[in-house]
């Protein structure tokens, strides 16, 4: 009977569907795969009798759905634990022409079939539970596990759903990956579409690091060369045109890259040697050469031993010795240099920093001790200070301290404390902050319960997505585009609750708009 203990432990874990009163209870059979690995459902209780007779006599039947099939190698086993001690065999539920406790069957590749020959009654009740059911994910995607049968189950009738199935494709080591808006090829298919909601693998090898514009995307590779694809307006994928591209190029003369950053037409390269590469639109300055002519890429004249880069929609930042310098667009004084006057070439504007993030129009800075200190537009108060104003073009400090992590989205704010808890504010009008409510705007720092131990996050429009420690990817807000990366599993445009992203494991994520990246 030690299964039959097991069996009640694993119930009380697994998640309930009680139709009504009295009735039958469903516990669902759940499940995330990869395609092509086997999986086994753990060993659990499936359906318990609340009172006698309710699993009628005849075939109860395991359906899988389309792009799974069962091992049929393997063996499958049915057990039958009685509610009550004392129970006598001619008045209990029993499973197969012996009538007893325990049925194994050899799986069919859609199909599992075993037989209830005898119905409990008086006051006999059981339940029944499955051991040994080993899963083939064939393709990605998702689809339902049903029940069938000539066996009357009350209130669960045939075809009814008795678990999800969810499979992916497997992550291959330092690729890129790609899902959500694709009406300028942003997502590097070789075409252009409305959207695709399932981690679609970016044709690069050696993808070290991603970013993405607002219309295009980037990747790293290992050997330092920078790659574009996307709308490429004013240039910003730096292969000398402005033509769409729907596959991945090269960025000109680029070498030795660690990092990239993007904003709305314009691209920012951190090389190894401490130099920063700007190239793009340029009409506000955002190249750091002097002018407002567009370019092909280039040395940002004036920084050297650069640690880090970072671009808003037409502003750009790059981090020097821990010194914040910005340049650019400054119409909501996202500059944070006390005006709201464009900067044609990098300027220092903050000390102690030693991480920054740039959302449209606003930035966000980490300093040393912690605190975070941001400017710019604050319309859905991103800036943390607890109300939504005018622009701050000085730098203001959030209300949170003891911050290791920042990012940011369009117009959003997120931050990691040292206790691992997170934390979000500004814009959540699509959920995007992930606390579970809608509303227009959090001008607060607010603890995000779902969340823990997040390194990095990124959020486009309406969207964010958020990489744990243990590599797991977690994304809220809207799904209009498929922007979240679960494919079907979502029933709806949006969740103000995140959810896993079909994304096996990653290294760095990017957001931007109305689409994301990732990199394994």
């Amino acid at each position: 009977m030690l299964f039959v203990r097991s069996l009640a432990v694993a119930a009380a874990a697994m998640v309930l569907f009680v139709p009504a009163a009295g009735a039958t209870v469903l516990y669902r059979l759940d499940a995330a795969m990869t395609v092509g690995e086997p999986y086994a459902l753990p060993s659990q209780t499936v359906l318990r009798e609340e009172e006698a007779g309710q699993i009628g006599e005849g075939t109860l039947m395991l359906i899988a759905p389309a792009g799974f099939e069962f091992d049929t190698s393997s063996t499958a086993v049915a057990v039958v634990a009685d509610a009550k001690s004392g129970c006598r065999d001619s008045v209990a539920l029993r499973l197969g022409p012996q009538r007893s406790t325990k049925q194994a069957v050899k799986p069919q590749p859609t199909t599992i079939t075993f037989a209830v020959t005898q119905t409990s009654r008086g006051r006999c009740t059981g339940s029944i539970g499955l051991m040994g059911v080993v899963v083939n994910p064939i393709q990605a995607g998702s689809g339902e596990l049903t029940i069938g049968g000539t066996s009357h189950v009350k209130d669960v009738p045939a075809g009814s759903s008795i678990g999800t199935w969810t499979a992916t494709k497997p992550t291959a080591v330092n690729a890129g990956l790609a899902w959500g808006s694709n009406i300028y090829g942003e997502l590097g298919q070789g075409f252009s579409s409305n959207s695709l909601s399932e981690p679609q693998t970016v044709p690069l090898s050696g993808v070290r690091d991603v970013a993405a514009g607002d219309y295009d995307s980037f990747a790293v590779l290992a050997d330092g060369s920078v790659w574009g694809w996307g709308m490429n307006s004013g240039g910003a994928l730096g292969d000398g045109t402005s033509s769409e591209q729907d596959s991945p190029v090269q960025a000109h003369g680029v070498a030795g890259a660690v990092d990239v950053a993007a904003g709305y037409g314009h691209t920012l390269a951190l090389l190894g040697d401490g130099s920063v590469w700007a190239w793009g639109g340029n009409w506000a300055g955002q190249l750091g050469d002097g002018t407002t002519t567009d370019s092909t890429p280039k040395p940002v004249p004036g920084l050297a031993a650069a640690t880090a880069v970072a671009a808003g929609r037409e502003s750009s930042y790059a981090l020097v010795g821990g010194t914040l310098y910005a340049w650019g667009g400054n119409s909501h004084g996202q500059l944070g240099t006390g005006d709201f006057v464009s900067l044609l070439t990098p300027t220092p504007v903050l000390s102690g920093v030693v991480s920054v993030s740039a959302g449209d129009y606003f930035v966000l800075a980490l300093r040393q001790d912690g605190s975070v200190w941001g400017a710019g537009n604050n319309d859905y108060g991103q800036l943390g200070i607890g109300a939504q104003t005018p622009p701050k073009p000085s730098f203001v400090q959030a209300q949170i301290a003891n911050a290791t992590v920042i990012g940011t989205g369009d117009f959003s704010s997120f931050a990691t404390t040292a206790d691992g808890a997170a934390w979000g504010w500004g814009e959540n009008e699509n959920g995007q902050i992930g606390l579970g409510y809608t509303t227009e705007a959090v001008p607060t720092p607010t603890s995000i319960a779902a969340l823990h131990d997040v390194k990095e996050f990124s959020g486009g429009q309406y969207h964010t997505l958020a990489l744990l420690n243990d590599g797991t990817v977690w994304s809220v807000g809207s799904n209009y585009y498929g922007q979240l990366g679960v494919g079907n599993d979502l029933g709806d445009y949006y969740t103000a609750t995140p959810v896993k992203a079909h994304v096996s494991s990653a290294s760095h994520i990017a957001a931007r708009e109305l689409h994301s990246l990732a990199s394994s």
